[in-house]
């Protein structure tokens, strides 16, 4: 019959192997071997798939010869399966059944009822719009499979580049041969000081209000520092440097327990603010945050990715709105 025994087409990788070496077998044809053995006859089984009963039997016909098998044996016009028809009427059945599965899976990928997605990002962006994004999305498809990883700009890098992730947000405009790299938008610094400070009841706060207090710093070798640095040079009235950290979210933790005043992402500082004492402040020297979107290079991009690129800058945008921050949206 073929170089697998009938025994050896009962596994049904050996059966897929065997049906792809031969040339031709479509679909149809298959359906009109289920509703054959499903129905029992030939005139239900044409009646069920719409069509006449010698084009049912032709169809048949052909099927076996491409196979090179008698599927069927016609006794007092019945037909009976052979051993090897009743293994590929068997084997044919998972077939379409998994052909079913498949189109029902595509119709929910591109409705977004189901899809997996992994995003990693710094904490700051984590915590507060990504799990937004995130929350909104399982409330209309709860069967997604979501994963949230916050992570160095390093280990973002890493994981965009391997495919590990579908997207990362950083605040590193990155060059990689195998990572495109976008700018999502940029938004201004805010300043970040315990509910008892003095300057606390000022609606913007200007570096002399800073004056006599201290001053928490980003630790020199940071990206943040450097772009402090070069938008505060010569600025005279900043409080003195005692603390220095990596994060904004370690800053404001320190404003937090009311052991100075610090400049940081506004996103890091709105979630504190929520639940601590601690207030945020515009302040007058505009310094951008930047935040890129990372993706793999040369792999198509899901729906699923597509919206969540499109959460990410409508909630950006309410927050900025609801925040009186000030936010500009790339075009990409």
């Amino acid at each position: 019959m073929s170089e697998f025994t009938v025994d050896e087409l009962s596994n049904l990788d050996n059966f897929i192997i065997w049906m792809h070496k031969r040339s031709h077998i479509t679909i149809r044809q298959l359906e009109t071997l289920a509703a054959v053995v499903h129905y029992g006859t030939l005139s239900k089984a044409a009646e069920s798939l719409n069509i006449s009963q010698p084009a049912l039997s032709r169809t048949l016909s052909n099927l076996e010869d491409q196979l090179g098998i008698s599927l069927f044996l016609r006794e007092k016009k019945r037909l009976v399966l052979t051993g090897e028809g009743r293994i590929l009427a068997d084997r044919t059945r998972n077939l379409l059944e998994g052909v079913t599965d498949l189109e029902r899976l595509a119709v929910d990928l591109k409705s977004l009822r189901r899809g997996r997605l992994c995003v990693v990002s710094i904490s700051a962006f984590s915590n507060g719009i990504l799990s937004d994004c995130v929350a909104g999305l399982l409330e209309h498809s709860p069967q997604l499979e979501i994963a949230v990883r916050a992570q160095s700009e390093a280990m973002i890098l890493e994981w965009v580049a391997t495919r590990e992730a579908d997207l990362g947000v950083t605040m590193l405009d990155v060059t990689h041969s195998r990572v495109a790299s976008d700018l999502l938008f940029d938004v201004d610094a805010v300043c970040v000081l315990h509910r008892s400070h003095p300057m606390a009841a000022q609606d913007v706060i200007r570096p002399e209000h800073l004056e006599g207090s201290r001053f928490i710093r980003f630790c020199s070798d940071t990206q943040t520092s450097g772009r402090f640095e070069r938008q505060l040079g010569g600025t005279t009235g900043i409080g003195s440097s005692t603390l220095e950290v990596y994060s904004s979210m370690s800053a404001c933790e320190l404003v937090r327990r009311n052991l100075g005043v610090a400049l940081t992402d506004p996103f890091t500082a709105i979630a504190y603010a929520e639940w601590s004492e601690i207030v945020m402040r515009p302040f007058s020297i505009p310094i951008p945050y930047n935040f890129y979107l990372l993706r793999p290079l040369h792999r198509p991009q899901s729906e699923l990715a597509t919206t969540m690129i499109g959460l990410i800058r409508e909630r950006a945008v309410q927050i900025a709105n609801s925040n009186s921050l000030k936010l500009r949206l790339a075009i990409f």
